[in-house]
């Protein structure tokens, strides 16, 4: 529920990427969402294994 409601802030541009994996339970669901989207989160942690999946 939080996640959801953090989702729709994120959608909607009130808050960021960042923010949004910061402040949410299940921060490996959000990361995996906005990578699908084509999207980074902004933190090397986090988008790192999107960064190798485009070098292959």
């Amino acid at each position: 529920m939080l996640d959801d409601h953090l989702w729709s802030l994120y959608s909607k541009g009130m808050i960021d990427a960042e923010e949004m994996i910061d402040k949410s339970k299940n921060p490996a669901e959000l990361t995996d969402r906005i990578h699908r989207m084509g999207r980074t989160v902004g933190r090397a942690e986090w988008d790192d294994d999107v960064d190798l999946a485009k070098e292959s």
